[in-house]
């Protein structure tokens, strides 16, 4: 049942069995998953087949649609931003892992290009941003901030401010939400859930913080049965 947890967006609502960002504690329902995200933009449809089956999990890719009641898909993350999608109308549900190459590449516009397969339409999606690392950690080279300026944000767009260290430090949350924006999705219906995957150690893991070591959350989102 959808509850208004910390985790869990306020959007939700009972035509969703789950949509929740999992922590270490808590790792969620099991959920169809692409095999291997690879930092790009392919998403994938999974809807049954004639024969009434569901696809297996794709070999790679970085996002998932379906429209499948009871079937949750997952994006895995450790740093990187897990993004939650549903047009209630299209009764569609998305879920896309956005690292900054993806962000770079504009994942979450493919992913809504995607699902026009499935009608889902951008004005009436409704997204979650979940935790991932914070502007005030996330330390980066300047081809980081040159890629995400030539995918047309502007330095605000992704916080873009020099950390102590005197390198510059980028916002990748507040870059999803603009890219979101800029594909049609209302800023009223998204909702960053907010959380620092660095610094909450007890909460979240973190490739920066804990490199091979870290293990992985996931978004996880699925339509009722």
């Amino acid at each position: 049942m959808i509850t208004n947890a910390p985790l869990t967006p306020s959007w939700a609502r009972p035509e969703l069995a789950v949509c929740r960002f999992t922590t270490r504690s808590w790792q969620g329902p099991d959920a169809v998953a692409n095999g291997r995200q690879v930092h790009g933009t392919r998403v994938h449809v999974l809807q049954r087949g004639q024969d009434g089956a569901v696809p297996a999990a794709p070999e790679e890719g970085d996002g998932l649609w379906t429209d499948v009641p009871g079937l949750a898909i997952a994006v895995r993350v450790a740093d990187c931003v897990p993004i939650l999608l549903w047009d209630p109308e299209a009764g569609a549900v998305g879920a896309v892992h956005a690292g900054w190459r993806g962000t770079a590449a504009d994942i979450v516009g493919a992913a809504l290009g995607v699902g026009t397969q499935l009608d889902v339409a951008p004005a009436r999606v409704f997204a979650a941003i979940g935790p991932c690392i914070s502007g005030r950690r996330f330390e980066v080279g300047m081809e980081v901030v040159a890629a995400l300026r030539d995918a047309g944000l502007a330095d605000l767009d992704f916080g873009l401010h020099v950390g102590p260290g005197g390198k510059p430090h980028v916002d990748l949350r507040r870059a999803n939400r603009a890219l979101l924006v800029r594909a049609g999705v209302p800023d009223s219906h998204i909702e960053d859930v907010g959380g620092c995957t660095f610094d909450q150690a007890t909460l979240y893991h973190s490739w920066r913080r804990d490199g091979l070591a870290a293990g992985r959350m996931r978004g996880v989102i699925g339509l009722a049965p």
